[in-house]
Order: C-alpha cells, then structure tokens, then sequence
C-alpha cells in the first residue's frame, strides 16, 4: 500500500471498535493533508481488502475492518525483515574467495597453488563466458610462470603475459584478482624459503 492509505489504517486501527471490527469515526482523526481526498483514500483501502461496509455521514462515517487490516503492519514489517536477511544471504553468496584465507604468518600457512589453481579452473566454467579458452590460456601460462618461479628462484619479467591478464581486468575483474593472488603467493613463498 502507498503510504497515505497506510496512515489512513493506522488512524483507523486506532479507533475505538464496537463488535471488534465496526468502527465509527469522524474526519477529524485523519491527518489534514488527506482531508480533501479521503473518499479516494477509503477507496483505495477497499481495493486492498482492508474495509468493508463503508458508509459516510455528514462529518465521519462507519466501517468494518477486514481480517488483512489486523495484521497489515506485521505482516510488511516481517517481509521486510525477510527480505533484508534474503540480500544479506545473497551479498554473502556473491563473495567468493578464489584464493586462500591465512592465519598467522605466511611461511607457516597452508597457501596452496594447486587449491586456488582448482578454484579458479572452476571459476571459469561458471562466468568465464565466450572467454573461457582464453582464460584457460592464460591460466596455463601462469602455472607454468609459478613453476619457473618455484624451481629458478627467481621471478622472471612476463610482460605480454601481464598484458594478456590486464586485457581481462574489466570484463573478468574476478580472474584478474584470483591470478594476482596466485603470482603473489608464489613470490610470497619464494621469499620465506
């Protein structure tokens, strides 16, 4: 309901009820800017399957409140609750780690290449799109720099394969990110052993 109709509903609500849904009121309950439309106010409140039996008098009139009218503010209040905690759950599901979390230092921490490697393979089936066999491409090249990195020592200047990633920052900032990471644990592990 708009939020005019809701303020009419709540005035009504808080009337006095003679068989628990009949009400009596006069015009003067309601707020000054509905003053001028409450026939369209009332109107609306039938179309929602709040009120019933409405009937005007000179300065007020009487009505019935239908069962939806009782429960009306719990109600939206509660599918607000569901669906702030339905965004919340989805916010939480939309995070995805494709790297590793570490606790305490690095050269003590669980850091596998070949666990973020599978992550992010499994990555590019689910949002790699028609880019998949380029992102594969490239993930292979990377692989093969961290084993280069792993047995020289060393980490060797890769220019065209850096273009290649950042060619693929916008589009596929995920990939961009999970390999970053990966090349940084490598050179992170390349200076604690």
């Amino acid at each position: 309901m708009d939020q005019t109709a809701e303020a009419i509903l709540e005035c009504l609500l808080n009337c006095e009820r003679g068989n628990g849904t009949h009400i009596c009121f006069e015009n003067d309950i309601f707020p000054d800017y509905v003053q001028t439309s409450l026939g369209l106010e009332f109107e609306k409140l039938i179309q929602y399957g709040m009120i019933g039996g409405l009937f005007f008098y000179d300065n007020g009139g009487m009505l019935d409140l239908l069962p939806p009218a009782f429960s009306y503010f719990e109600s939206k209040n509660a599918a607000y609750e569901k669906q702030k905690e339905q965004e919340e759950s989805n916010k939480l599901k939309n995070i995805i780690n494709y790297g590793n979390l570490v606790f305490g230092d690095v050269s003590g921490s669980t850091l596998t290449v070949d666990n973020s490697i599978h992550k992010i393979e499994q990555a590019i089936e689910e949002n790699g799109g028609t880019d998949k066999e380029d992102l594969y491409e490239i993930l292979n090249d990377v692989k093969e720099l961290i084993e280069n990195i792993q047995t020289s020592r060393t980490i060797p200047k890769q220019k065209k394969l850096f273009e290649r990633i950042s060619d693929h920052m916008e589009k596929h900032g995920w990939f961009y990110g999970a390999v970053v990471q990966l090349l940084g644990t490598a050179a992170i592990n390349l200076l604690g052993a």
